[in-house]
């Protein structure tokens, strides 16, 4: 335990400020036991030197289906297979050793000489580069099977005959281009790649260049080698340095809790370079939160993995590591520097990070990974799966009626529907109804039925037909209360491309906005009213509804390949995660922001399990709650079948490991969150596949059921809500209430939630409860059912409370 600064130190900290907290810091260190030199100041640096290094491959060849070397060949090829699969992908290696000593990496760039293209229509075919990893190749001898023409690549599915072109030993994009026609140079960004070679040398195993796997037909670029007889066309690496005095190390602003037992808790946050191009140093302390002394009070620690000195390990990576010898049951502030040097005689300091805040554990697993329920029976496989605005939830398959489900006294009650609902599309009217789109006449071939089931009465209403069926279609709530149906296929089995908008009383086709989409395209409202695109297909999409329909084209994914059967959520207004997919599955995640002027996706932490059939459920606290599907490759595979749920925090973007389930559920499985805050987790199977038709379903509860007690809403609530209004909830909680959202009720199918939506509500503490306002606008929140959660302090969350806003 440090001593305290004195109020003298921590008023000398206010008047110096940011500046000189690398000096105040070396001052509060020096209360360790060993005896330091006293402090320094740090001289004004000389303006740092620029200078551009140009490296040529040491070596390069492409890697083809087949057992040959290419080292020699004047062109490196790119090429994608007709079935939407990579057959060419270029390998090159570079030798960093004429890089000044001790210099700043500033840029990194990869130049490549376009030389030839295919000759379809296509304008564009899409270009990554990735760093390789796992195996250090040699261009003179590897091929399509080996890495050295002896030892074979990691094998993988990915490609024609199962040979593995390295596909599964590449780290993610570095950087992506859409590469056009026009002969000449082309240009990659791989900074951060060139960074951890610099940072690691012994991780310079080359990069991969790879073929466009999102085309579905023959598509290649050709690319000028080191080979080429002309001098000017050969490809090179420009890296951009400075030299001179260091300067200052970053600021961690990411730190987080990311879990915690009941004597640790584990941090996680992103490397920053310690001035000199190099990963920094990290110097973490503690204190029970909150840290009202700061941290020259604050204990260093001195027991678990995040012990001073803290080694880094390359400039960007996301690092983790665990503080012990806590209390049980506690919650505790976390602080961290990153510095250079020896922290007792020549440290060099950045600015102190964010606060992070956890609690331990006591002696409650559960609190850390949450519990899974028994296994319970259901008359059916829970096909399409919907949480009612009575808190009852309606459920229908392929075989027998639809049913009610009433969590209250467990009993089913079948409810005949008027046509077949299998493979329909459907969401929640502003009224609370459920309309359902579509249905089944056949494998492929759908029905244009319009059907709208309304709980009060636990009855079915028909509605005038669609100008087509559709089997697979997507239902989306617009602003105004219309509800949006997209995609699936009619009763000929034709893909519908004209979207069709239900206005209350009928149907009306969006004739200029003609687009042939996959199966349950992921469609969601966009703060500008319009309706995006999210996917299976790499490139998004805006669809404008108004008149008769236009679709502007959005940015595509960084994951190239189809996401089909991932899953989507709006985790925030505008803010939309898209995890899993693909085949083989990948597990993978990207987010964008719709709010942003340019919305590009981007990366963020990837899943434990790569997994397709999966679903993803919105949690009171942000959290986004991943469970079921296979990580094997085909279509439904239950060999890979994950029963592992996994959490991912919007604030880390990091994903945790929870409990496993017990029975396995991949395609045709459900999962919605229900009015307790538990999620049901239900289906698989039902359509004569490799696995067993699933009739039962299990409920998790997560982990904040276990961390303490829960706050309660205690008045009434009202069962409608206008916009913009200001709610009193009454609860005794209030002055501890961190949170309170609005999740619209899920409606939820074939890893597709048509339903939920997360808004993060305003609030203020007041006398007897907190006052909640609404949101004012419908593109923020589309009318329809909604549930009201107050979330504590500690991260547990009310039982929701339902209403209807409109």
């Amino acid at each position: 335990m440090t001593r305290p600064w004195s109020r003298r130190s921590r008023a000398l900290v206010a008047s110096l400020g940011a500046s000189a907290i690398g000096l105040l810091l070396l001052h509060a260190c020096r209360d360790r036991p060993t005896a330091p030199i006293a402090p320094r100041a740090v001289p004004i640096a000389p303006a740092a030197q620029t200078s551009t290094t140009v490296i040529s491959p040491s070596g390069d060849t492409y890697l083809n289906i087949d057992a040959a070397n290419y080292a020699t060949d004047t062109l490196l090829n790119l090429y994608t297979w007709p079935d939407d699969t990579v057959a060419n992908a270029i390998v090159m290696k570079f030798d960093l050793s004429s890089i000044p000593a001790g210099a700043t990496l500033s840029s990194a760039t990869l130049h490549l000489y376009l030389a030839a293209s295919d000759p379809s229509p296509d304008p564009t075919y899409t270009v990554t580069v990735h760093q390789i990893v796992n195996f250090n190749p040699d261009v003179t001898t590897a091929t399509g099977y080996t890495y050295d023409g002896v030892n074979g690549w990691t094998p993988t599915g990915c490609c024609p005959y199962n040979i593995p072109l390295a596909q599964a030993d590449i780290s993610l994009p570095v950087d992506t281009k859409d590469v056009d026609k026009t002969v000449g140079f082309k240009q990659w960004d791989v900074t951060a790649l060139v960074q951890g070679w610099l940072s690691d040398p012994s991780t310079n195993f080359g990069l991969l260049v790879n073929s466009d796997r999102s085309k579905l037909r023959d598509r290649w670029r050709f690319f000028s080698s080191s080979e080429d007889p002309v001098a000017s066309h050969r490809p090179y690496l420009t890296v951009v340095t400075e030299t001179g005095t260091p300067g200052a190390p970053g600021t961690v602003t990411d730190l987080a809790v990311e879990t915690s037992s009941d004597n640790s808790v584990t941090l996680g946050f992103t490397e920053v370079d310690d001035g000199t191009g190099h990963a920094a140093t990290y110097h973490i302390r503690y204190a029970l939160n909150p840290m009202g002394w700061g941290w020259g009070s604050a204990t260093v620690v001195t027991q678990g993995s995040c012990s001073a000195p803290l080694a880094g390990t390359a400039i960007g990576a996301h690092k983790s590591c665990t503080v012990a010898g806590l209390a049980a049951g506690t919650t505790y502030d976390f602080q961290m520097v990153a510095y250079r040097g020896t922290i007792d005689q020549d440290a060099t300091f950045g600015e102190l990070s964010n606060v992070a805040t956890g609690t331990t554990t006591s002696g409650n697993p559960e609190a850390v990974v949450g519990r899974w329920s028994a296994v319970f029976p259901e008359p059916f496989v829970a096909v399409h799966l919907h949480l009612l605005p009575n808190g009852k939830v309606l459920s229908f398959g392929f075989e027998g009626d639809p049913q009610v489900w009433d969590l209250a006294t467990g009993t089913f009650t079948a409810i005949p529907a008027p046509s077949l609902l299998f493979c329909a599309g459907h969401d929640f009217l502003p009224d609370g109804r459920l309309l359902v789109a579509g249905g089944h006449l056949s494998d492929d071939h759908g029905l244009p039925n319009t059907n709208v089931f309304d709980p009060t009465t636990n009855s079915w209403q028909v509605g005038p037909p669609m100008a087509r069926g559709r089997w697979y279609p997507t239902n989306t709530t617009l602003p105004d209360g219309e509800m949006l149906t997209i995609g699936g296929r009619d009763e000929s089995g034709t893909v519908v491309t004209v979207p069709e908008v239900w206005n209350g009383s009928g149907w009306r086709q969006l004739t200029t906005a003609s687009v042939e989409l996959p199966y349950y395209p992921r469609m969601f409202v966009a703060p500008d009213g319009r309706v995006f695109y999210a996917g299976e297909e790499p490139q998004s999409r805006y669809l404008d509804v108004t008149g008769t329909g236009s679709w502007t084209n959005g940015p595509v994914r960084q994951y190239t390949p189809w996401r089909e059967y991932g899953s989507a959520v709006m985790y925030e207004p505008g803010k939309i995660l898209y995890v899993g997919g693909g085949n083989p599955p990948t597990n993978t995640a990207e987010i964008i922001d719709l709010n942003q002027p340019n919305p590009s996706w981007a990366y963020t932490g990837s899943m434990a399990f790569a997994r397709r059939q999966m679903n993803a459920t919105l949690l009171p606290t942000g959290d986004v709650l991943v469970t079921g599907g296979t990580s094997g490759s085909g279509f439904n595979n239950p060999v890979g079948a994950v029963h592992a749920a996994e959490l991912w925090s919007p604030a880390t973007g990091t994903w945790r490991t929870l409990a496993s389930n017990a029975v396995t559920r991949i395609y045709h499985s459900t999962t919605l969150l229900l009015p307790d805050a538990r999620v049901l987790h239900t289906g698989s199977g039902d359509w004569g596949g490799p696995q067993p038709e699933e009739r039962s379903y299990e409920i998790f509860s997560p982990p904040y059921l276990f961390r303490g007690a829960r706050p309660s809403i205690t008045g009434a609530t009202p069962s409608d809500v206008a916009y913009g209004r200001t709610l009193f909830v009454e609860t005794p909680d209030g002055a501890g209430i961190a949170k309170v959202t609005f999740i619209r009720l899920s409606s939820v199918t074939h890893a597709a939630d048509m339903g939920q939506r997360l808004v993060p509500l305003s609030f203020t503490p007041v006398s007897g409860g907190v006052s909640v306002v609404i949101p004012t606008s419908p593109t923020t929140a589309p009318p329809g059912p909604y549930m009201l959660f107050l979330v504590n302090g500690n991260g547990v969350p009310s039982v929701g409370r339902i209403m209807k806003l409109r």
